[in-house]
């Protein structure tokens, strides 16, 4: 929400490291949106990192296989229900 909100321009980390609790997290967030195709840029001056989200621009085409990795990756679905989630309509 921070880089959305500031879309375009250069957010310090510090901000970004509040909101979601440490650098580790941040890092972690980044990656997912950039999996998802946003472009974000990462810069330092004077020192501090910054990130940029450039565009609000998502490859639609990715979000098929970023659902079946988190339905994979719960642990409060059974084997079963994960199989019937991630089934693909040709199995």
């Amino acid at each position: 929400m921070v880089l959305m909100r500031s879309l375009g321009e250069p957010v310090d980390s510090a901000p970004l490291r509040v909101s979601t609790s440490d650098k580790i997290h941040t890092e972690r967030h980044t990656m997912e949106l950039r999996e998802l195709e946003f472009n974000i840029v990462t810069s330092e001056a004077d020192g501090n990192q910054y990130y940029t989200l450039v565009d609000l621009q998502i490859d639609n085409t990715k979000l098929p296989k970023l659902v079946e990795n988190v339905i994979r990756d719960s642990r409060a679905l059974t084997s079963a229900d994960k199989h019937s989630l991630i089934v693909k309509p040709s199995e």
